[in-house]
């Protein structure tokens, strides 16, 4: 008889209890400047190239609503938007720590399908597992198929183990499993229709380059050979969706470091007149050129010109993407506020197919946002939602039950679960 995720979850509380036997070490074979440094993404100081097709003159272009309507019409098919996101949390113990990761897929904006799922009692899905124990002793595992050992890479995990590396790892991990296991079956659904065209959007990069790309000679060990494991799981997986005709997408908001746009700036004299000399982020160049240097077109997106991102250095084959920079204003009735921005990232192989469509990136994403009358992708955002609310009740049970078997948490950690235990109390009073 297959165990319930609730009997699973006990059974952790059970084996992670406090240990007087153990003290948490806090060594760690990499010094902290050089763990911060390979989790960064490659686009905040790495050695990567931009390639235009030609010289930008016009950052952000109005793309009007009317028109977008009019090209997805013309498509003669119906777009559907499948989302990926992923969450984690840590739990800090006196002894080590717990790393909890959930993921969800979103059909559209209802449809969900969720790994783990608290809508059932049974773990409906054989995943690769969402927690992963970073202790001074190994845990036995052979009959909880919830809990995680070994690294990308195959390491074993110990509390000497980076818990933020650890987080990155899980959601990664977890965000592949949905691209190689699950998407693929949701997706042959609809390929046997010609009447829809779906396509996938991955909450950040469409595939992640981090520092430890550039290390990776130079830092060779559990932490940088996991990223490039991860990485190669990434591509393989977005390789076989495209063979199948889908587009894969990436989505990032997180534009506040990165310095693609730096270049592109720096290389056009035209773009250069409207930014006083220094070096800027994309958020912070995007902003600016939308509210002193656009041409505001009135029920509009805007979105720049292809940019071809270029990384080789040290690698077997070049890592290629597609950029397209995208920003949908705040709303008729929120005047002042500055625009979302986003980044769309996608694979040669994808801009191909998009390119047979007659779409472009931005058209998916105004798609999924602003014709479903929001300024955020929808797919993405129930996915993000659905990810949160999952990893934060776990993270509370797991939390309560080990206070009640005896085992103590940082002071951090019990504070965040008093707070949501006396949060459930009100709501179980008032009903």
């Amino acid at each position: 008889m297959t165990p319930s995720l609730l009997q699973l979850l006990e059974t952790t509380s059970t084996l992670l209890g406090n240990s007087d036997n153990y003290t948490k070490p806090y060594s760690d074979p990499m010094r902290l400047d050089q763990l911060l440094e390979i989790r960064e993404p490659l686009e905040h100081r790495g050695n990567f190239s931009i390639i235009l097709d030609h010289v930008i003159n016009r950052l952000l272009a109005p793309r009007t609503i009317k028109l977008i309507k009019h090209r997805l019409t013309r498509l003669n098919k119906k777009l559907i938007t499948i989302g990926i996101d992923s969450s984690s949390r840590s739990i800090d113990l006196s002894h080590g720590s717990l790393i909890i990761g959930t993921t969800t897929l979103t059909i559209g904006s209802t449809q969900t399908i969720e790994y783990p799922s608290l809508s059932t009692t049974e773990l409906n899905l054989h995943g690769p597992g969402f927690l992963i124990p970073l202790l001074p002793h190994e845990i036995p595992s052979p009959n909880n198929p919830i809990i995680i050992t070994k690294n990308p890479a195959g390491y074993n995990y110990n509390a000497a183990y980076s818990i933020e590396q650890a987080q990155d790892e899980l959601r990664l991990l977890l965000e592949n499993w949905l691209l190689d296991k699950i998407a693929p079956t949701i997706i042959e659904e609809f390929l046997d229709r010609e009447d829809i065209q779906p396509v996938l959007l991955v909450d950040g990069p469409v595939y992640p380059l981090t520092m430890a790309h550039e290390k990776y000679h130079e830092y060779k060990n559990e932490y940088t050979e996991s990223w490039q494991q991860l990485l190669i799981t990434r591509l393989q997986a977005i390789h076989r969706l495209e063979s199948k005709g889908v587009p894969v997408i990436g989505v990032v908001k997180r534009l506040e470091h990165s310095l693609i746009l730096d270049r592109v700036v720096k290389g056009s004299p035209r773009l250069s007149q409207c930014f006083r000399k220094g070096e800027y982020s994309d958020q912070k160049i995007l902003a600016h050129y939308y509210t002193h240097c656009t041409r505001i077109v009135p029920g509009s997106i805007y979105s720049s010109p292809k940019i071809t991102f270029l990384y080789s250095r040290k690698t077997s084959q070049p890592y290629v993407k597609i950029l397209e920079y995208t920003a949908i204003p705040a709303g008729k009735w929120q005047h002042g506020l500055a625009p979302r921005t986003y980044r769309l990232e996608y694979t040669e192989t994808t801009s191909k197919i998009l390119e047979d469509l007659k779409l472009s990136a931005y058209h998916v994403l105004a798609y999924d946002s602003v014709l479903k009358g929001s300024t955020t992708p929808v797919s993405i955002h129930v996915s993000d939602y659905r990810s949160k609310h999952i990893s934060r009740a776990i993270h509370d049970y797991l939390a309560s039950r080990i206070v009640e078997s005896g085992g103590s948490l940082s002071y951090d950690n019990l504070l965040e679960a008093e707070v949501s235990w006396r949060k459930t109390r009100r709501i179980s009073a008032h009903y």
